[in-house]
């Protein structure tokens, strides 16, 4: 599970590694190392909240990132 820093707009991999993941490539530190992640750029960071089903059954309680996906939205490579 990856943990949000929003005041420094970086993303540790808590429990792997102290390597802070960010969007920017200029995000520095000397605190810990850096790392660009092209996954928080991309579309399926937003699927990780917003795709959800019931813990019991598996039927889709949440699935807008999956609408969005089939939409002419996501065809025309708009988020």
């Amino acid at each position: 599970m990856r943990k949000l820093s929003l005041g420094a707009s970086l993303f540790p991999r808590v429990g792997q590694t102290k390597t802070l993941y960010g969007r920017h490539e200029d995000a520095k530190t000397n605190a810990h190392p850096t790392e660009r992640s092209k996954f928080l750029l991309s579309s399926e960071l937003c699927g990780t909240c917003h795709r959800f089903g019931h813990p019991a059954s598996g039927m889709a309680i949440q699935d807008t990132y999956d609408e969005w996906k089939r939409s002419p939205y996501a065809a025309e490579g708009k988020r």
